[in-house]
């Protein structure tokens, strides 16, 4: 885990790789409160995307590529990417 996340920029799912990882070294300060949630909570739950989720995450993939490849000036990339993310988003589920 510290080769994946050197600086201890996530929380793995693993309290098991958490807490050699964090307790010393890296990581949050309060990076147990994650786990500390379903202890104290075993009713928790994922929360479910959006169901536009995967058109927002196509149109900024879509953008941020082009933009990257030099297809697209940035700022042209953000504008379309804007239309379209207000349009998926405006959409009724």
């Amino acid at each position: 885990m510290t080769a994946q996340f050197p600086f201890g920029s996530s929380v793995p799912s693993r309290r098991s790789l958490s807490k050699p990882l964090y307790e010393d070294t890296y990581g949050f300060k309060d990076w147990q409160v994650f786990y500390d949630t379903f202890d104290k909570f075993p009713d928790t739950a994922p929360i479910p995307q959006p169901p536009q989720a995967n058109q927002v995450t196509a149109a900024f993939t879509k953008y941020v590529g082009l933009a990257l490849t030099q297809d697209l000036t940035p700022q042209a990339a953000l504008e379309q990417m804007q239309r379209d993310l207000t349009d998926a988003l405006a959409r009724p589920a």
